[in-house]
Parts: C-alpha cells; sequence; structure tokens
C-alpha cells in the first residue's frame, strides 16, 4: 500500500479516526487489463492563506488512501492569496486557479470547449472514477533511479511501454514533489475555515485558524517540473506500434532545503493535441532507506 501521509504532526492520530473508513483490504484497485495500471494525475491548487484549502488536502489523502495504486496528487501553491512560502512560479501554467479561485483540481487535465474545468472537491472522487475508465495507450514506470549525496544529483528514467498503436504529438514529462514541507514563522501558518466546525475535515475541525507553523506539514507539493507545462517536444515518436517502449532520462540536482527521503518522482504523458494526460507514474520518498 502506499505511503499515507498525515496532514499535521500533533493530530495524526485524530486524522486517521477522522478519515473516512476503508474496509480490508484497504484500496480499491481499478484493473484496465493485465498489462497495464491506469494512474490519475491530480493537480490541486492551494494556497497557506486560503481559508478553504485544508478540504482540499483532506479529500485529496482519502483518496490516496482508498486508491493507493492509481491516484497521483501534485499541490501546487498560489501566490494570489498573498506570498505561500511554497509558491513556484514554474507551475504558472496550471491555470484554473485564476478563474476559479482555490481550492480547485484538475483530474489528467481534461478539457471541455478548450478550457481546464476542475472538479469541485465534493465530487473529485466521481471525477477520478470517471478517469479511471480511460484505457491507456501506454503502461509508465519510473526506472533506474539514482541518489548521489555527495553531489545531490538526483537521476531517473520515464519510460512508457505501448499497449496500443497510436501516432500524433506526444509529450513526455516529470514532476518532483515533497511531503512533510515544514516551516517556522508565522508565513507557515495554514489559514483553516473549518476550525470548530460540526463537519469532519481529517481533524482540521479540532484546530485553530490559522493553524500555527509549527503544527503544519504540507504534502505533494510541487517543487519542480522538468519540460514546461506542455511536455518535451519530440521526446516521443509520431509513430507508436504495441510493445515499443519510449524512454525519458532526467536528473536534477536537489537543493539543501529539500528533504531527500520525502522527494517524489511523477512522470506522465501529456496528449500535445489537446493538454490532456495519456497516463503517469509515480515513485515516492525516493531518499528513504527501505
Amino acid at each position: 500500500m502506499k505511503y499515507i501521509s498525515s496532514i499535521i504532526l500533533f493530530v495524526s492520530v485524530i486524522f486517521m479516526l477522522a478519515c473516512d473508513k476503508i474496509s480490508e483490504p484497504y484500496m480499491n484497485p481499478v484493473e484496465i487489463d493485465a498489462d497495464s495500471i491506469k494512474r490519475v494525475l491530480c493537480e490541486e491548487g492551494t494556497a497557506s492563506k486560503c481559508t478553504n484549502c485544508p478540504k482540499g488536502a483532506c479529500t485529496l489523502e482519502r483518496l490516496m488512501e482508498e486508491y493507493p495504486e492509481n491516484f497521483i496528487p501534485i499541490a501546487i501553491h498560489s501566490n494570489i492569496m498573498g506570498l505561500d512560502s511554497m509558491y513556484n512560479p514554474a507551475f504558472d501554467g496550471f491555470l484554473p486557479y485564476t478563474e476559479y479561485g482555490i481550492p480547485c483540481v484538475v483530474i489528467d487535465r481534461k478539457k471541455t470547449s478548450n478550457k481546464v474545468y476542475p472538479a469541485d472537491f465534493d465530487n473529485v472522487k466521481a471525477r477520478f472514477v470517471e478517469a479511471m475508465k480511460t484505457v491507456p495507450a501506454v503502461s509508465m514506470n519510473v526506472e533506474n533511479v539514482k541518489w548521489e549525496p555527495s553531489t545531490r544529483k538526483l537521476s531517473y528514467d520515464i519510460k512508457a511501454k505501448v499497449l496500443t498503436f497510436f501516432k500524433g504529438d506526444f509529450r513526455m514529462n516529470s514532476v518532483l514533489t515533497e511531503d512533510s514541507v515544514h516551516g517556522t514563522t508565522s508565513q507557515w501558518n495554514q489559514a483553516n475555515f473549518y476550525a470548530g466546525s460540526s463537519q469532519e475535515m481529517c481533524g482540521f475541525e479540532d484546530l485553530p485558524n490559522p493553524i500555527p507553523a509549527a503544527d503544519m506539514y504540507y504534502h505533494h507539493v510541487a517543487r519542480h517540473i522538468f519540460d514546461g507545462w506542455n511536455g518535451a517536444e519530440g521526446s516521443v515518436p509520431e509513430n507508436n506500434l504495441v510493445g515499443d517502449s519510449i524512454v525519458k532520462s532526467y536528473s536534477y540536482t536537489i537543493p539543501t532545503r529539500w528533504n531527500i527521503k520525502f522527494i517524489n518522482i511523477i512522470g506522465f504523458m501529456v496528449n500535445g493535441s489537446d493538454g490532456s494526460i495519456v497516463n503517469a507514474c509515480e515513485k515516492e520518498h525516493v531518499g528513504k532507506k527501505e
């Protein structure tokens, strides 16, 4: 089972009690066929100063718990509510929050009328399950992960295996995220609309507004995107036959302020014609010793 991150250090017990209970075997695997696992990319617009964003964080954790093999979250922190310590301008391609506000989420970057429509957090599970019905043209994996502590260089391959013939403009891309991101100043406080609420919200209802930085550990934080928002042009051949393998190598020097123990590697293939995600893969906590 995937690692289930606690949202707040001092309320881990509350979190486990508050979130929806999942019956054994504690997962709902969704099988497409014997050779492929469809994984859905969920990109969330959030911010530490956003009072409603604890609902977004709670929803992501619940879906990770219920669908550990299929759900891949990226939390993209925005400055639209004011300075956010985890804001990264490289992710400004995530445009829905400029129109819809935050928290918001897009599933596999599906578009209608040439716009990305985010799923409301009340129906994001239904949108996720709908995306799982898509039969992927490729299966994807993270391979050959290497970490060099002396240079802080992380390298790896994203591999896509072709399951059904496809052609056109498709592109590889990769993102690094980090769990348990923590700060000590008031800038790292989390605004919390749910303080004192009767609504169950993964323990946020039992915490103050704002939640002090000392009690906040942020997860799935978008740290680095390699090939821009649209992916690496030319990284996927125009014609792709069943059985072909498509590999793209990545490397990055991890900044000292990041904790390699909690870095996650995400790989995905973008359909260049409409921007949607074909399939994705993830390797969690690549610097953590087994």
